[in-house]
């Protein structure tokens, strides 16, 4: 009675005729999955009215109250969901998507158990390996966010029939060539208060470009992540102390975990 219910509110509210389960089993905080997650591909399919059930760490209220904008923490509050609290019949009627590494995905031990659509959403900063393609081929789709993973991930044996290209969501009106900020908020405690975006307007002209020019990188600081090519090509374009007086290189880099901490430096 309980799915029959929800099936028809399904098909009153919602674009489409299932509940999408978006599971990213990372813990609460800013990283790459969650904020690319909870902060991007949720939020618009929540405003699409789309039945959406986020699946990863539980957040708790001073967290999402002093580092999220009031918009975001309302969706995550409305949207997570207890991944063991789910029903097998909940997870079978969904569109299930398994963010993350392609071996950390559920397998279901038989057709009666397994979603209806098993969509797996990851990405490597250099080849695949094989156990990792292996994982994949029990998706039904592989959600990859550029061009150039779909061609990697043929040449490590998946099928391109099974690649779609999905690119990682950005906030265009505050990134954006005309943005202008008007009135800037105070930054919150803690160690991400950036991340509130102050309000803003966008101009019809640009605004005017700031000096020097910054390139910014935020990741965290791994070997894979290339953190010696990005300074090795910064240096060699920009050689001369005149050059790198206006144009400047600013990382905002997160320590791996097993540093024991989470800081940006």
């Amino acid at each position: 009675m309980e799915h029959e219910s929800q099936a028809m509110s399904l098909s009153t509210s919602s674009p489409v005729q299932f509940e999408v389960e978006w599971r990213v089993p990372v813990g609460c905080g800013f990283s790459g999955f969650f904020t690319e997650v909870a902060l991007g591909f949720v939020p618009g399919l929540h405003d699409k009215g789309v039945a959406v059930r986020l699946l990863t760490g539980k957040c708790d209220d001073v967290w999402l109250d002093g580092q999220l904008e009031a918009r975001d923490a309302a969706t995550y509050r409305a949207t997570w969901a207890d991944e063991n609290a789910r029903s097998a019949q909940q997870t079978h009627g969904a569109l299930v998507i398994e963010h993350g590494e392609p071996c950390s995905m559920r397998r279901w031990q038989s057709s009666s158990a397994r979603p209806w659509r098993v969509v797996a959403r990851t990405m490597t900063e250099s080849s695949l390996k094989a156990e990792q393609a292996a994982c994949l081929r029990h998706a039904d789709e592989i959600w990859v966010p550029t061009a150039w993973h779909v061609d990697t991930f043929v040449a490590a044996g998946i099928a391109r029939s099974l690649l779609h290209v999905v690119p990682e969501p950005v906030d265009v009106d505050f990134f954006h060539p005309n943005y202008i900020p008007s009135v800037v908020e105070e930054p919150s405690d803690g160690p991400l208060g950036w991340w509130k975006r102050p309000s803003a307007k966008v101009g019809d002209t640009p605004a005017p470009s700031p000096s020097p020019f910054v390139f910014l990188s935020s990741f965290k600081w791994e070997w894979r992540k290339g953190w010696d090519l990005l300074l090795e090509a910064y240096w060699c374009e920009f050689t001369s102390a005149r050059e790198r007086s206006a144009v400047k290189l600013v990382i905002h880099q997160l320590p791996p975990l097993i540093w024991g901490g989470s800081d940006g430096l």
